[in-house]
Order: structure tokens, then sequence, then C-alpha cells
């Protein structure tokens, strides 16, 4: 089975870094990145059934990666993406 994985990374060099990890461990899809917490909540929000695995830098230049996840868990209790 294939994990399909979303990074939430704002340093270039590192998210090419993750991305090449990902990609050479194998059962590893990285489907999509973004860079600031705004761009990584919309693609969430519009494919919630396209990832299975979030890897998130908790300091953002533009916003929090505690906001994507806070935005998860609250979508997971809610319904809702936002609580």
């Amino acid at each position: 089975m294939t994990i399909r994985v979303f990074l939430v990374e704002d340093l270039p060099a590192m998210r090419e870094l993750l991305v090449d990890l990902f990609t050479s461990i194998g059962n590893y899809q990285v489907v999509g990145t973004s860079s600031t917490e705004a761009e990584a909540n919309l693609w969430i929000d519009e494919f919630p059934r396209k990832w299975d695995l979030l890897i998130v830098d908790l300091i953002l230049a533009e916003g929090s990666g505690l906001g994507v996840v806070r935005a998860r868990a609250c979508g997971a209790r809610t319904g809702l993406s936002s609580c």
C-alpha cells in the first residue's frame, strides 16, 4: 500500500530534501506540498481524501504549522475544517 504524503515546509531546500527522502524510501508518494498555513489548509480542505500522512513544519514564515494541525483536529471532531 502506498502512503500518500502532503508536506508543509517553507524552506525550499528542506522541502526538496523531504520529497527526495520519501521518494527514495518506497511505499510513499508525495502528493502535494505547500509553504504556508493558508496554502496547506486550502489544499487539504480541497482534497480531504487525497492524503494519508501530513508532515508539517510547525514554524512557518507565513502562518503556523500548528494552525494546520489544529484545523485537522477540529475537522475530525466537528466535521468542519475549523473550530
